[in-house]
């Protein structure tokens, strides 16, 4: 029988025996009982499945660290393991009548007993790089673990654009309006549920107005005096990678085009010699 890889989540947590990921015929532990097994595709040509475990485990990895341990073909489908783990455990009943949710599909459930459907939840949330002139806007929110200072973020409300979101949130938490917003991309974002999107623009003003209910420091940064940024994974970094290399290359004098007469120069020294 051909080897599965195993993302087997428990407490929130991917099981990481060794700091690796299972690779067996059969699952290590035993599946919390009444849960989905779900396919995760292929790996190299290996399936992968994630399973919900609630038995005592040690060697359980928290995903954010689990990315030092694992390859990036291997990461990925871990935060899709987890979101997927999270909502099966979520909507065990009916928030209707009570009953029992079945699967229905790849990612939906249907109540046993009244019929209504239920799927898979995504929370949109947007993140926005602020440029002024040759800096950019860096902040210390409250939530944050450690000494790094990351972007503006926040989640879209209802009723809400997601450049609606961006603008809003730039002010709330900065009172910084913004001109030229562009999307930069997005990323999966399972801390739980959340789909980050990302975006540049540039501060109209530059008076911060500091929420100090949300954030503890909010400054504009060049790349010579850079703080601690986040992690290589996140979106917020590759927002900040991506200004940091704009910045870079917009310092570097650009090799002059000849002249006319340089070229006819060359030319004549060509042809002489």
């Amino acid at each position: 029988m051909k080897k599965i890889y195993w993302y087997i989540i428990c407490d929130g947590k991917l099981f990481l025996p060794n700091g690796e990921l299972p690779c067996e015929e059969f699952c290590p532990v035993a599946p919390a009982e009444g849960m989905i097994v779900f396919g995760l595709g292929l790996i190299d040509g290996v399936p992968a499945r994630a399973v919900c475990c609630q038995e005592k485990l040690t060697d359980l990895v928290g995903l954010r660290d689990a990315y030092e341990l694992l390859p990036e073909k291997f990461y990925k489908p871990a935060l899709v393991a987890l979101e997927k783990v999270l909502w099966d455990l979520n909507s065990q009943r009916c928030p209707v009548c009570g009953g029992r949710m079945d699967p229905a599909g790849f990612s939906s459930k249907r109540c046993c007993t009244c019929g209504k459907p239920q799927y898979t939840i995504i929370a949109p949330a947007a993140i926005i790089l602020i440029k002024r002139k040759k800096s950019a806007l860096l902040v210390r929110a409250k939530n944050f673990r450690g000494s790094f200072y990351g972007l503006v973020a926040g989640f879209v409300e209802l009723g809400e654009s997601l450049e609606e979101c961006v603008v809003r949130e730039a002010y709330e938490e900065t009172g910084l309006k913004l001109k030229n917003l562009k999307y930069f991309g997005s990323q999966i974002w399972p801390y739980p549920n959340s789909l980050m999107l990302g975006f540049t623009a540039e501060s109209i003003n530059g008076d911060i107005t500091l929420q100090d209910s949300e954030l503890t420091d909010a400054q504009f940064f060049t790349i010579d005096n850079l703080p601690e940024l986040p992690r290589k994974d996140s979106l917020a970094r590759k927002l900040i990678d991506s200004w940091i290399a704009e910045q870079t290359a917009a310092s570097i004098p650009q090799s002059a085009t000849p002249s006319f007469s340089d070229l006819e120069a060359f030319k004549s020294a060509a042809i002489l010699s």
